[in-house]
């Protein structure tokens, strides 16, 4: 039922499925299907994430990426910690290039709780692309991190003006 597409109208419907590979973990990820309302991982500071991009047919990428912004804060002591961030290392997963595997780490002081990702962009050449997520008929990709590092910074208990000297 799929209908033929020229490369630019694939750009608009990037099929995103998760390969989430976790360094430190050997766990098995199940098959991921379009049907599902929403994908889920768990996570830790540090571990590279990663997420595929597929399109259908080769393209010639020059840059892409996907952001994750935190949906629900799971420890207010993190309140004001790192909401959001991107995998942004990029490398085709065979030779044909139509699928790009985008990667990263989770950031050292990400906030405990889940994440969503809210959107994706590609670059070719000069053509720059941005997408939200998830596009219609597509799963949400959720990532809950747990961060049990403890807040290395005190407080801050005043702000003031220094007139000039």
């Amino acid at each position: 039922m799929k209908t033929t597409q020229t490369f630019i109208e694939a750009l608009t419907s990037i099929k995103l499925w998760v390969s989430m590979i976790l360094i430190a973990s050997t766990a098995a990820i199940p098959a991921l299907s379009q049907n599902l309302k929403s994908v889920a991982l768990e996570s830790r500071p540090g571990q590279t994430i990663s997420v595929i991009l597929s399109f259908d047919g080769p393209v010639e990428l020059t840059a892409a990426g996907v952001s994750f912004t935190l949906q629900t804060l799971n420890e207010e002591s993190q309140s004001r910690w790192t909401r959001s961030f991107n995998l942004n290392r990029l490398k085709p997963t065979g030779e044909n290039k139509s699928e790009w595997e985008v990667s990263g780490e989770v950031p050292a002081y990400a906030a405990s709780g889940v994440y969503r990702l809210i959107s994706a962009w590609t670059n070719v050449a000069e053509l720059s692309k941005s997408y939200d997520w998830p596009i219609p008929g597509h799963a949400e990709i959720n990532l809950t991190i747990t961060n049990d590092k403890k807040d290395p910074l005190r407080p801050l208990t005043d702000i003031r003006l220094v007139a000039g000297k």
